[in-house]
């Protein structure tokens, strides 16, 4: 099994959440964008790619997520979750085909805890076949501050 990082790791914003999503509260949301590719570190099943680290506080709002991917081989199945729990965000999401994928595409979108300290998000390569080196994912995540 190899680790990698995604090539981007960004904060792409933080400000107050957009209507109907915690705006009459006050609530503001974190905007993260992380961009892996297929390689020689990630291309195996159990391989897996650090996306960002989210700081305490912070819980993620799994139906605002979005993936996009190339086609990236036969097989290609990915889980979304922290280090202690590799798969609370999202389970099986199939990545093989170039797609979007968000929770209104069949993805298995999980409900997860606020974060308790700064929090380490992974993807992980939970099955693959034929993978195509250097074709990406692109996982856009939104969390709520509570």
């Amino acid at each position: 099994m190899a680790s990698i990082d995604s090539d981007i790791y960004v904060v792409q914003n933080t400000e107050p959440a957009p209507a109907g999503y915690g705006s009459q509260i006050g609530a503001s949301f974190a905007y993260y964008e992380a961009k892996i590719a297929v390689g020689t570190s990630f291309g195996a099943a159990n391989d897996t790619a650090n996306l960002f680290v989210v700081p305490a506080g912070y819980r993620a709002v799994p139906h605002l997520w979005k993936i996009d991917c190339e086609a990236l081989g036969t097989t290609a199945t990915l889980d979304i979750g922290t280090t202690a729990d590799p798969d609370c965000i999202a389970r099986g999401v199939d990545v093989h085909a170039a797609a979007s994928k968000s929770a209104a595409g069949g993805v298995e979108w999980l409900t997860p805890a606020t974060t308790t300290k700064a929090t380490t998000f992974i993807a992980t390569l939970a099955s693959v076949n034929s993978l195509t080196a250097g074709k990406k994912i692109v996982i856009r995540a939104v969390f709520a501050k509570m």
